[in-house]
């Protein structure tokens, strides 16, 4: 049977799993595929036609190349192309692997026979073999099905354990903390980070006191992304409460970067994938065992189910090496707000659990899949997912911006772009102009960003008459854009500018000199005249003044 791969649900898009599992070593991916747990997260994030080849050749183990080209059909107008990013994706995975192998030579009388078959034998055949430990996984998987290791917590865990929408609250607050220092809202530092989460009551979490704050430095980690930079700060900076004082008595501030801008008005996912990936690469050899099985324990998080519970044990392998990295990793996590980690009070040894939180979700979030506001972040299907489609962003043609949320993390967002207006207890009102986004494209945002997260973000009712009127008016996006092309039309670039010169030739010496060089910015033939980027400004005179001596 042949397969059409345009008529099957194929997603452009990918997971940030997959990207991660891109970057790592291939020594590292292999040993993330002796996972059981991670196999089945990856064969889950595969595109729809990879997954299909997968689970064809699971039990026969390799196909060769001809075989695979029987499995488009020709009339497809872009199957060529969906199968090749297919196959590209699971030898780019380590999941299959391209053999060329030589066909068998045969043993013939006739002269002619022997010219013929030792031209065959000049072509290599190619085969594709899946990985051993991988096919192992799919085919247990085929037979027993999925197995989890996610329960429904016990009553005497219950007791202890915060509701779902305390949790829910917690988790958020954790990672709101983080963006919102970014955004620069009052207040808000990365030394009392901690301190703020602890803060939440019944949420407080003993274990902190055992070391787990320091499994995340997070201000290295904003640092090394580039998010952060410290030094001394411009103007505001003793107005948003980042400096401090250093051994020599000067201000030493952070500020937030370009980078760093652009990244809050990013998806959720990949905000976490980007901060996580970074702790991984920071904390642990990723070509060691530490490292892949740091990999292996983010992607069982991901396939967890949210209100159940899993000992901490359970997701960190066999070696005692995984059971130690795996504490580290929980700890920081749960300080980001992808866990809440718990003792058993059924367990006199004290054993840590784990309960994922909405966020925990995100890590097996596909790179499209995003909506406006904490509750919808554990959905990940949509708009529906909010919590009663209580919160969003409406856009009106006049340029107005009303966003239904209590997150002051999200009125900080919008303030980067948007001037505001007023705002109440769940309500912000603020207004789109052209000197509030000028300010934006100054900090680093984009236009097309700014759309994006007006989209991503829009209030679920907007979804409904989407078919009729854009979720953001075209006449706002468009006007955003031209807001942006009109910084783009002249652009400010110190120069040394020369004219007066005694004689056509020198003019036409010192001309070739600044091209040759690539510092010509300007020129004017007719009135000898031309003008070279400042940083040209001593060389040129030198060349001048050697060129005139010459000349005299």
């Amino acid at each position: 049977m042949t397969l059409d791969p345009s008529s099957s649900s194929l997603s452009s898009s990918s997971s940030f799993i997959s990207s991660h599992l891109l970057k790592l070593p291939a020594v590292t991916r292999d040993r993330v595929l002796d996972s059981e747990g991670s196999c089945q997260v990856i064969l889950q994030t595969l595109p729809p036609l990879a997954k299909q080849y997968c689970l064809r050749i699971c039990f026969s183990g390799e196909a060769s190349e001809a075989m695979l080209d029987g499995w488009i059909a020709p009339e497809s107008k872009d199957g060529l192309k969906r199968h090749k990013v297919a196959v590209e994706t699971l030898l780019a995975l380590g999941i299959w692997k391209k053999v060329d192998e030589e066909p068998p030579h045969q043993h013939t009388q006739s002269n002619k026979f022997r010219k013929t078959t030792a031209k065959s034998n000049a072509v290599r055949q190619a085969t594709y073999k899946m990985n051993e430990s991988f096919m192992a996984k799919v085919q247990v998987i085929l037979q027993q099905g999925i197995r989890s290791v996610w329960t429904e917590p016990t009553q005497a865990m219950r007791s202890i354990l915060p509701t779902r929408e305390e949790l829910h609250a917690h988790s958020q607050a954790c990672w709101d903390s983080l963006l919102l220092f970014l955004a620069g809202g009052e207040g808000e530092d990365l030394g009392n980070y901690s301190s703020n989460r602890r803060s939440s009551g019944m949420l407080a979490m003993e274990i902190d006191a055992e070391g787990g704050d320091k499994a995340l430095d997070l201000e290295m980690v904003l640092t090394r992304l580039k998010l952060l930079e410290r030094g001394a700060r411009g103007k505001g900076s003793n107005e948003d409460g980042d400096v401090e004082m250093v051994g020599d008595g000067k201000v030493q501030g952070r500020s937030t970067t370009r980078e760093g801008f652009q990244f809050l008005l990013r998806p959720p996912a990949e905000q976490i994938w980007t901060i996580v990936d970074e702790f991984l690469q920071m904390q642990y050899d990723l070509n060691g065992e530490k490292g892949a099985a740091a990999v292996s324990f983010l992607l069982q998080l991901g396939f967890c189910e949210e209100g159940k519970t899993c000992e901490l044990s359970s997701l960190s392998g066999e070696s005692a090496k995984g059971d130690a990295m795996t504490s580290e990793v929980a700890f920081a996590l749960a300080k980001l707000g992808l866990l809440y980690l718990f003792k058993n009070p059924e367990s006199k040894a004290g054993d840590l659990w784990v309960l994922p939180t909405h966020l925990s979700k995100l890590l097996c979030q596909k790179q499209e899949e995003d909506v406006f506001g904490g509750e919808a972040l554990g959905g990940g299907g949509g708009p529906a997912s909010s919590s009663g489609g209580e919160e969003g962003i409406i856009v009106e043609t006049n340029y107005r911006v009303y966003a239904y949320t209590t997150s002051p993390l999200k009125r900080a967002i919008l303030e980067l772009f948007c001037l505001e207006e007023y705002v109440l207890p769940n309500l912000y009102v603020g207004r789109l102009s052209r000197e509030s986004c000028n300010a934006a494209f100054e900090a680093g945002i984009g236009a097309e960003l700014i759309v994006d997260y007006l989209r991503r973000n829009a209030h679920p009712q907007t979804y409904r008459i989407r078919a009729k009127t854009p979720v953001v008016p075209e006449t706002i996006a468009d006007s955003v854009r031209l807001w942006e092309a009109e910084t783009k039309r002249l652009a400010m670039t110190p120069c040394a500018f020369y004219d007066k010169f005694e004689s056509k030739e020198l003019y036409l010496e010192s001309l070739g000199h600044a091209k040759e060089r690539g510092k010509l910015l300007w020129s004017n033939d007719e009135n000898m005249r031309l003008a070279v980027k400042l940083d040209h400004y001593n060389d040129m005179r030198t060349f001048i003044k050697e060129a005139k001596s010459r000349n005299a």
